[in-house]
């Protein structure tokens, strides 16, 4: 099972556990009657959210939580409600809802979920400083919880994405150390080798990067590969960075690095003088990305430095 299978299965589970735990989500003295009209519009609203009919799923939780603000339901229709607008993509919806739900429930058992998708929503609108906060706060609501790994490497990758590697780099560190179980040590692994990339620190550039590559189902597999490429390139060693980069064209030859793999090669090859393989490769690069941005760059550097 690949990363991405590990991580919608994981979610999967998670919304099982989530939706058995409303059934007590204000403790054992609060009891669910299941013939209670809010009961019955949250399990309408659970059937639709299962069914992935999230519009009718946001609108049977909105009408509880309207006509029934004292339904033990309350705090986890309230999260639905959110998580069904995020799963919509109406990431500002998604905030709106989940921050009336944490305002009026900040007690219930839902909080490290709402926070985590409050973070989510945050980082897909790119307000990376807006979602540090978000899933901070869902780590301190449930440290071990299910989506406290996932928050992990989301506040470094936050930091990264505001332009702090520095400030990134430890945060990622803690992925691995505090949760050694996490299916996203390689997407921190990545991340790790960027902010060192970004640093121009290249031999830790290239160990991170290999740390994503010993993981043969990482999903940044590929991407690890280009970075390790363009590290050897920049710390001068250019047989092995060229290396690095036929290996990405021979192991993937369907990423999206392929354009740039190949400009590289032509690159490296006008830089050792070699202009034979360096048309060679930039034949290559024309005939499978005509006008492409990484042609038309092979060409000028070709042209500007003697070849």
């Amino acid at each position: 099972m690949d990363s991405v299978s590990r991580r919608i299965t994981l979610g999967i589970i998670l919304s099982a556990t989530l939706l058995l735990a409303g059934a007590c989500s204000h403790d054992s003295v609060t009891t669910i009657d299941p013939s209670a009209p809010d009961e019955a519009l949250f399990q309408e609203g659970l059937s639709a959210y299962n069914a992935a009919d999230y519009p009718t799923a946001i609108s049977k939780f909105d009408q509880l939580l309207s006509d029934y603000p004292d339904s033990p339901r309350h705090d986890n229709a309230g999260y639905l409600s959110g998580r069904s607008r995020y799963e919509q993509l109406d990431f500002n919806g998604a905030i709106t809802s989940l921050g009336q739900m944490l305002q009026l429930h900040p007690d219930s058992p839902f909080v490290g979920a709402a926070q985590y998708y409050t973070g989510r929503s945050q980082f897909r609108l790119l307000s990376y400083a807006a979602a540090i906060p978000a899933f901070r706060a869902s780590i301190a609501a449930d440290p071990m919880g299910v989506w406290a790994d996932n928050a992990q490497y989301y506040v470094g990758r936050s930091i990264y994405e505001t332009g702090d590697p520095t400030g990134a780099l430890p945060e990622l560190a803690r992925v691995a150390t505090d949760y050694p179980g996490s299916s996203y040590i390689d997407n921190a692994d990545y991340y790790t080798g960027r902010c060192h990339f970004s640093l121009g620190n290249w031999s830790a550039a290239i160990s991170a990067f290999q740390d994503v590559l010993a993981d043969a189902s990482s999903i940044y597999a590929d991407n690890a590969r280009y970075y390790t490429g363009r590290s050897y390139y920049y710390a001068g060693d250019l047989g092995t960075a060229i290396t690095q980069f036929q290996t990405l064209l021979d192991d993937f030859p369907t990423s999206a690095y392929v354009d740039n793999a190949i400009y590289w090669q032509v690159r490296i090859y006008v830089d050792q003088g070699d202009c034979t393989n360096a048309n060679s490769s930039y034949s290559s690069l024309a005939s499978g990305y005509p006008g492409g941005t990484y042609t038309s760059k092979a060409l000028s550097y070709m042209q500007g430095n003697g070849c």
